[in-house]
């Protein structure tokens, strides 16, 4: 069986990144796809060195091909993961504990209005490397 499902895969055709992430966003997880457009719209602004990787259970924000952030999307909410080395949990920037292990920290998106000015910057210094 490990052969088969192989080879199906390399027979079927490769879905786009476009459809790779329409994928997170399926069913009633439509509702945050204007939420996370806005924001990477935001993480571009960073320089011309991001970009976005889908994966199957989160979308990787990227700098130079190295992740900084991650975005994961619930049907109540959006979790933004970041890489903030050394900066101490407070308030709603919480550790990211056993959520995920590729960041140290995670906000947890319940509203549009919560990609404000300091989530955006906790991003800005996750590019930055600080």
């Amino acid at each position: 069986m490990a052969i088969v499902s192989v080879i199906r895969r390399q027979t079927e055709p490769r879905a786009s990144t476009d459809e790779k992430v329409d994928r997170h966003f399926a069913g009633h997880k439509t509702v945050w796809r204007p939420v996370y457009e806005n924001l990477v719209s935001t993480v571009a602004g960073f320089g011309p060195d991001t970009d976005v990787n889908p994966g199957k259970s989160y979308l990787s924000l990227r700098r130079a091909g190295k992740k900084f952030a991650i975005v994961q999307v619930t049907t109540d909410r959006l979790d933004i993961g970041v890489k903030l080395t050394g900066e101490p949990a407070t308030g709603r920037l919480e550790a990211a504990g056993n959520w995920n292990a590729m960041v140290t920290h995670r906000v947890r998106l319940h509203d549009p209005s919560d990609l404000d000015p300091e989530l955006i910057g906790w991003l800005r210094r996750a590019y930055a490397g600080r």
